[in-house]
């Protein structure tokens, strides 16, 4: 298992108590509920009715998904991954000089040897990914025919990373 996986498990919740969710609570608007659904990849389990929501918005919300899906997440959204990143990174470290260090010495040598620019880097990869991933899936639940055809021309590109994704969304 590759090190930064099991770093990134053990601070996953870090990162998602940081996203703020409150507001798709207090009002449903198109872009309340665009922004929560493209930052939901914390696992969390919400008792929102996503295809009501998004598919009130159906219309309006798939360009905005076609292009999160083209351009991946906006600059401020990157820089905040990379902020929450540089903090799992810097709390990693304390964590394999404390008692409760409970990863082998095999991880702790491979982390020791990762730079936090290479681990920054690597979280942004897969938040991006994430991401996208996340614009894949809301396009499925919007089933509109431009949505579907959309993924099916990804579903038939054997040489897209998201292949899997967009079949699943179908």
């Amino acid at each position: 298992m590759k090190i930064y996986n099991v770093i990134f498990s053990m601070f996953f919740v870090l990162f998602c108590t940081n996203l703020s969710y409150s507001q798709i609570d207090n009002e449903r608007t198109l872009d309340a509920v665009f922004n929560h659904w493209m930052m939901l990849n914390c696992g969390t389990a919400d008792k929102i009715d996503w295809k009501l929501e998004i598919g009130q918005y159906a219309e309006q919300i798939e360009p905005l998904f076609l292009e999160a899906f083209k351009n991946g997440p906006d600059s401020k959204r990157l820089a905040e991954s990379s902020k929450a990143s540089q903090l799992r990174f810097q709390m990693t470290q304390e964590y394999m000089s404390s008692e409760n260090n409970i990863l082998s010495d095999e991880d702790i040598e491979r982390y020791k040897n990762l730079k936090a620019e290479e681990y920054v880097e690597l979280e942004n990869k897969d938040f991006i990914f994430s991401y996208k991933s996340n614009a894949l899936s809301g396009l499925g639940l919007i089933k509109s025919k431009s949505a579907i055809d959309f993924l099916k021309r990804i579903v038939d590109n054997s040489e897209s990373p998201f292949q899997a994704i967009a079949a699943l969304a179908l």
